[in-house]
């Protein structure tokens, strides 16, 4: 596939707003991530850079956070007027350490309607135990294979009813995970 223009460029920052890396997507679904070279430039990789949540100065302040698989999700629910989050590179991306940004908030993990979606949630899972003050887990119902929680507004939905559908942390995985 040859990428051409990023349609979408998303910024990750530092808990103080310096830009750390970018992450941008390409038509029809393709993400490359890039860095800045300190000259106005870009260096297309991420070396040496340790990468953070999205939206992370955002989340000092906040009591509740909603933890989706991707920036597309993330940005909705912000546009609906609530505090979200992602790690970068999407399912299979978290990493243990992003927890410590997440410590002692109401964490509501919103996973996509697929085993990947599952996986992301259950390692985010693992790594926000005895970290976050509560981890309900959002299970959207009428989501098609693969639906996310844009999908589930796009169809009518409404923010204000998200929560009826958190459940405990300690509800089983809705798939099979192998």
């Amino acid at each position: 596939m040859r990428l051409t223009q990023a349609l979408l460029k998303r910024y990750y920052t530092d808990a103080e707003g310096k830009l750390l890396f970018q992450v941008l997507r390409y038509h029809p679904k393709a993400f490359s991530q890039r860095q800045p070279d300190g000259k106005g430039g870009w260096i297309n990789n991420l070396k040496g850079v340790e990468t953070v949540l999205y939206n992370l100065p955002a989340l000092a302040a906040a009591d509740v956070v909603w933890l989706c698989e991707g920036e597309k999700d993330a940005n909705r629910l912000i546009a609906e007027g609530l505090v979200a989050t992602c790690s970068p590179g999407g399912a299979g991306n978290w990493k243990a350490y992003y927890a410590a940004a997440l410590a002692g908030k109401r964490v509501i993990p919103v996973p996509h309607n697929d085993a990947e979606g599952e996986r992301y949630i259950v390692q985010a899972l693992a790594s926000l135990k005895n970290v976050a003050r509560e981890t309900p887990v959002c299970r959207l119902p009428g989501l098609p294979p693969k639906g996310d929680v844009s999908d589930w507004l796009d169809a009518g939905n409404k923010v204000e009813d998200l929560e009826k559908y958190c459940q405990k942390p300690d509800t089983e995985p809705k798939m099979e995970i192998k």
